[in-house]
């Protein structure tokens, strides 16, 4: 794969000459070898637009409010397409082997991308997913179900055990790693307010705690698709369905939303379905902690 580069804020426009200007010298300085594929200049309106959180390459140039948006736009798009047609060449024939990729069509949807989106999405979710599709790196990250020592419950307590969901957004997980984990906990009160379920979300290392008896894998999503996944998951706030129901049950709801959506598989219909899984991953883990201070808890695959 071939490496490239592009000079953020180059230059600027002067408005009462209408010359570029170098900000940091010239542009030559910063030349490594590696291909330099566009000099962009320093738009007032990119500010303004990171401040309003609205990316920058869909707005019009009224609505950028610079008249040198014009040229930033032109030398993205400029430099995308070099990116998308890149060629190498192979013997005496040219191999299309773009840096992202190489066909017209992926060259036609990012030079859209990069020329401007309709009103409507302009989300930076929606916008965020459509040019991870267009380059083809829209990774899948795996579900998991992850469960947790509670009160006197351990390994082979499974189906008491406190549940949670965790989105494995890396392939490699180390001690390091940090996952987004949702879970609901209760909570009571010495008031009025009584018995009351929160829902955490939050970033997780599942090698923070010892209480963390590993998991199961049970669907996948794909990147760009996880702020949706986080809305599918606050659909469903915690409340008390009957006297008996608790964080397990919360999971196995949020299951059923994830099913719909396709992330999971419908055979996921109970609790039972995965207490088999659950109790491998739980006793490997202990297995681990038995025999090192640094071993991770185990996720394992739906049996």
């Amino acid at each position: 794969m071939a490496a490239a580069g592009v000079l953020n804020q180059a230059h600027f426009i002067c408005p009462a000459c209408i010359t570029p200007r170098a900000l940091f010298g010239p542009p030559e300085a910063f030349r490594t070898g590696a291909p330099v594929l566009g000099e962009l200049p320093l738009v007032l309106g990119m500010s303004a637009g990171c401040d309003r959180g609205v990316p920058f390459a869909p707005l019009s140039n009224a609505e950028a409010g610079a008249g040198d948006a014009q040229e930033w736009r032109d030398m993205m798009r400029a430099a995308a397409e070099q990116v998308v047609f890149a060629r190498e060449t192979d013997g005496d024939e040219p191999v299309p082997r773009g840096l992202v990729g190489s066909s017209q069509r992926e060259g036609m949807r990012l030079s859209a991308l990069i020329d401007g989106f309709s009103p409507h999405l302009r989300r930076p979710s929606v916008i965020m997913k459509s040019i991870l599709q267009a380059l083809g790196v829209d990774k899948d990250c795996k579900i998991a179900v992850v469960q947790y020592r509670r009160d006197v419950f351990g390994v082979g307590r499974e189906e008491e055990l406190h549940w949670s969901i965790v989105l494995q957004t890396e392939s490699k997980v180390n001690s390091k790693s940090r996952f987004p984990c949702f879970q609901v906990f209760d909570r009571t009160f010495n008031d009025e307010r009584g018995k009351q379920w929160e829902l955490h979300d939050r970033d997780v290392s599942l090698a923070k705690t010892r209480k963390c008896l590993g998991g199961v894998y049970i669907g996948v999503v794909k990147e760009s698709q996880i702020a949706l996944l986080r809305e599918v998951v606050h659909s469903n706030p915690p409340t008390d369905r009957s006297a008996e129901w608790n964080c397990r049950d919360w999971v196995m709801e949020v299951i059923e939303l994830f099913i719909l959506k396709g992330w999971v598989g419908a055979s996921i219909h109970s609790q039972s379905v995965l207490l088999p899984s659950l109790r491998r991953a739980s006793l490997a883990t202990e297995t681990l902690f038995s025999e090192s201070s640094s071993a991770l808890p185990v996720i394992v695959d739906l049996a």
